[in-house]
């Protein structure tokens, strides 16, 4: 036989050209007398990159090694038929043998084992890795849950104790109401030290007798326990003790409110009582509550009753360009503005609207108390309780007659309320037109759409609003002229607020990207803070002068101390689109609002100490994707109201993500017959809300057709 074929070495060979011409991209240098190791499909070393074994500097197995020198041997054979036959007719030999193969296929399965061997440790191992994670999360649950259950205990014996000297305190006044005051007086001698003053006790007096009977028992705590809320468990109110059929009807209403958000208030409730326990400074029982009396004031409302509707448009029945931007109440929320796309400002008395309106529910004669006013002497419905000497109250009406023969018991005044409401929530629910005309008492032209209002918190009859063409006004709402207009911005200004702590100061934002401090004696402005995106609402911190926050395109909240203002002290980040309304809640929590369909209550202090953006919460419900809606807050800060492009109007607890209150703002009203059209039209929306000043329920609301409606929760 032949002797096997060699490469050629000559540099000057064709094929050595060749071959360096092949490899340009990935040179290598090798020696006159050497041969290429063996190489798989994508051109990688065999044996050194593809051997795990090898890679990790592990002595490889026997079959292995044997597998491997049959894969030399084999490749070799074949580059040595690749290469030209230097003497004509020579053969090579046979590539693999029966040995060979047996040999191969040993080694293969060999592999094949480890490998699978390999992959089920590694298997393992992200189970194990799995199952402990899993386990310490469940631990941490756990500990959890535990906490939480230890809390419920504490606050369930302690609400059981509070009931129990609640209903012992009504039995001794009722005691001592009937004459026998001793009795409602416990000796001394029967609870406690002989010495020791009269304690209440905890229990009823089966309780006591129960604990007489097993003095000298150690009793298990289980025992303790089903002592102390036998009494409680599976106890209902009943009439008595000062419970009325009316109380029990409505924490029946409250109940079933509680229970359509009953996870949102467990997060509430473990949240603020967890807190307490592990602070220094919180107590426990001021934790509980303080979720007590929120639950029960958010439990309290569940609908807007309509007190009166009126209209933007000079026509009651017109439907376009009558867009309400704003609606604001004055220092004393005697008066009520609004203004729009129509160019005008219109003021409103807020004790005519809503005076006329709840007369008409009572069935009085509407002459003899339409025409009067807070300053006439007529009192808005609030007023109603006005008694006289004797102590009964009067009918508004029968008051204008001089009182006599008109005198109300407080029952019969109740009554009638109780049926004026009844006749409302039937109206609310047709949302039927109001026939009553509402003029208002101020009517005032402006150059261009009005885009916001503000009223002064101090000085009565200051306003300001702010318009389409950048110029900013101020206005005597006494007798309906500008006295000062400020035109410093360069395209349209969407927002103006006064400052509640220096009234003659006020800021305005617009799409010029700035945002203006203006003093109301000055023409100029005294502070410019600049932005990168149109400024959609500027708000002034209600407690501290110097400090501002505005929503702007950019999608952020921005938060300024004014006396340094070319820094912010920091960039609320976490709406996905523009930011069209700021609002405070209190001096250190603001809320926003969104394009994204959401509202966010943002922490400042905690934001600006730890440079995160701090998002107590998020609101959803409501749908905002262009317009502007409106936002407010009411009195006490703990409702917020806002539009929605669904031509409704939400309310939102400010512990609770999703609405309490939702109100359909009714369909769009026929032209020629005055009656509402019987298919919605989608392109309606509320465009402006407003919380009245001084009253933690009313509420004014207006939609983009124009018409204005006066409401309360109930």
């Amino acid at each position: 036989m032949s002797a096997p074929k060699r490469l050629r070495t000559d540099s000057s060979s064709p094929r050595d050209t060749s071959s360096r011409a092949n490899t340009r991209e990935t040179p290598t240098t090798l020696s006159s007398d050497s041969v290429d190791p063996p190489t798989s499909p994508d051109n990688s070393t065999l044996g050194e990159e593809t051997d795990p074994d090898y890679i990790s500097g592990d002595a490889t197995s026997g079959a292995d090694e044997e597998m491997n020198k049959l894969i030399g041997k084999s490749a070799g054979r074949a580059r040595s038929r690749s290469v030209p036959k230097s003497v004509p007719g020579e053969e090579g030999e046979e590539d693999w043998s029966v040995n060979d193969i047996d040999r191969m296929l040993s080694s293969l399965l060999d592999r094949k084992r480890r490998l699978e061997a390999a992959e089920k440790q590694v298997e393992l191992r992200l189970l194990a890795d799995f199952l402990r994670e899993t386990k310490a999360q469940k631990e941490e649950a756990l500990r959890l849950l535990n906490k939480e259950l230890e809390c419920l205990d504490e606050d369930l014996m302690a609400v059981q104790k509070r009931s129990i000297r609640l209903r012992q305190a009504q039995q001794g006044h009722g005691t001592q109401s009937q004459g026998d005051s001793t009795q409602a007086t416990i000796p001394a001698g029967d609870v406690g030290s002989p010495k020791g003053p009269a304690q209440v006790p905890d229990g009823s007096n089966e309780l006591q007798m129960g604990v007489v009977e097993q003095r000298g028992k150690k009793r298990s705590h289980e025992e303790m326990e089903q002592d102390l809320t036998a009494p409680l468990e599976g106890a209902e109110l009943s009439v008595g003790s000062g419970i009325t059929p009316q109380h029990i009807q409505s924490a029946q209403k409250q109940h079933q409110r509680i229970r359509a958000h009953i996870a949102d208030l467990q997060g509430y409730y473990f949240d603020s009582r967890l807190r307490a326990q592990t602070s220094y400074t919180s107590d426990a029982s001021h934790a509980l509550s303080a979720f007590s009396a929120s639950m029960t004031r958010f439990s309290s409302f569940s609908r807007f009753r309509t007190l009166a509707t009126l209209h933007y448009a000079d026509n009651f029945f017109n439907t376009s360009s009558s867009i309400v931007s704003s609606i604001e109440f004055d220092r004393d929320d005697e008066f009520f503005a609004t203004a729009g796309v129509m160019k005008k400002i219109k003021i409103f008395d807020f004790g005519n609207v809503v005076w006329n309106y709840r007369e008409d529910g009572l069935n009085y004669s509407n002459k003899t108390t339409r025409s009067g006013s807070i300053r006439d002497g007529g009192l808005p419905y609030r007023s109603w309780g006005r008694r006289d000497g004797s102590g009964r109250a009067m009918s508004p009406s029968l008051r204008a007659k001089g009182g006599r023969m008109g005198f109300m018991s407080a029952n019969q005044l109740n009554e009638a309320e109780e049926r004026v409401d009844i006749k409302r929530e039937e109206d609310d629910e047709s949302n039927g037109p109001d026939d009553v005309p509402r003029y208002p008492v101020r009517e005032m032209a402006c150059a261009s759409k009005i885009s916001c209002l503000s009223w002064n918190s101090y000085i009565k009859k200051q306003l300001i609003s702010s318009d389409y063409e950048g110029i900013v006004t101020l206005w005597d709402a006494s007798v309906g002229i500008p006295t000062t207009q400020f035109d410093e911005h360069e395209k349209r200004a969407w927002s103006v607020d006064f400052s509640q702590p220096d009234p003659m100061r006020f800021a305005s934002g617009g799409d010029d990207t700035k945002v203006k401090i203006w003093s109301t004696n000055q023409k100029n402005s005294v502070v410019t803070v600049e932005s990168k995106a149109s400024v959609c609402s500027v708000k002034f911190n209600p407690e501290v002068n110097h400090q501002i926050v505005f929503g702007s395109a950019d999608h952020h909240i921005h938060f300024y101390d004014l006396r340094n203002p070319s820094l912010p002290l920091h960039i609320f980040k976490g709406h996905k689109k523009a930011v069209s309304y700021v609002r405070f809640l209190n001096g250190d929590d603001i809320v926003s609002a969104s394009t994204d369909c959401t509202l966010r209550q943002w922490s400042l202090s905690e934001s600006v100490a730890s440079q995160t953006s701090v998002c107590r919460r998020s609101f959803v419900g409501h749908t905002n994707e262009k317009n502007f809606v409106g936002l407010s807050v009411n009195s006490t800060g703990e409702f917020v109201a806002c539009g929605s492009e669904t031509n409704e109007v939400f309310a939102y607890f400010k512990r609770l993500p999703k609405p309490v209150v939702v109100h359909r703002f009714g369909n769009s009203v026929d032209a020629i017959s005055g009656e509402e059209v019987p298919e919605e039209d989608p392109s309606q929306f509320v465009s402006s809300v407003c919380w009245k000043r001084n009253s933690p329920t009313t509420l004014i609301a207006a939609n983009s057709q124009g018409r204005i409606k006066v409401m309360e929760m109930a």
